[in-house]
């Protein structure tokens, strides 16, 4: 793989800059594709990288349309391609890369999500919805409280842009006192969403993408 580096800058706002400078092989100089990220942006970029993650050694090619981003999870890696122009610009990252670079924003969006008023709704909704039931192979224990606890946390970062969008229908839900089991169920089917993707790896989940559009 030709060299590289890739880097994160985040803002005060939640907002964030994605930076990526290569050597494309065979060719002189460097190239550089970069992108800015809204807050519900990186969330989703941070969901991306957690739900691959967990698929560490048998990663499935699913992927995630992101603002001017299309993103795809390989084996060996995440393929980016800068979309919105005449011929896309595309190179590869390294896994264990990005997740290096994304720590210090992982920490920062899961405390700005469960912080906010919707968002800290949502993560109390999926205290009732983690059931051992839902993992590939049940069972209990702390490798299985361990697993649902980051589902849990993939889901509340897929859901925080949606929650915090005032028109949308899980923020109606969220809003309205009898709609209470509605944002359940809401809740319920995106964290049973992001569980089975452990089970088939195949199809991406329905809260990271309108899977595949952003």
């Amino acid at each position: 793989m030709a060299p590289k580096s890739f880097s994160l800058a985040l803002r005060d706002d939640g907002t964030a800059r994605l930076s990526f400078i290569y050597r494309k092989p065979g060719e002189p100089g460097i190239s550089r594709l970069s992108c800015d990220l809204s807050r519900p942006g990186l969330s989703r970029l941070i969901a991306f990288a957690e739900i691959c993650d967990l698929h560490s050694g048998r990663r499935p090619r699913f992927g995630l349309e992101l603002e001017a981003l299309s993103l795809r999870c390989l084996p060996d890696g995440v393929q980016v391609l800068r979309l919105g122009r005449t011929a896309p610009a595309g190179a590869a990252i390294a896994f264990a890369e990005l997740r290096e670079e994304l720590g210090e924003a992982t920490d920062r969006c899961l405390a700005l999500a469960r912080q906010s008023g919707r968002g800290g709704m949502i993560w109390d909704l999926l205290q009732d919805c983690c059931s051992p039931g839902m993992l590939p192979r049940g069972g209990g224990g702390d490798a299985a409280d361990h697993l649902l606890h980051r589902l849990a946390e993939i889901t509340l970062l897929s859901l925080a842009g949606e929650a915090a969008n005032p028109r949308s229908g899980l923020s109606r839900k969220l809003r309205r006192r009898k709609g209470s089991a509605e944002a359940l169920d809401h809740v319920r089917a995106a964290l049973a969403a992001q569980a089975r993707l452990l089970h088939h790896g195949a199809v991406p989940a329905p809260a990271i993408p309108a899977a595949i559009s952003g």
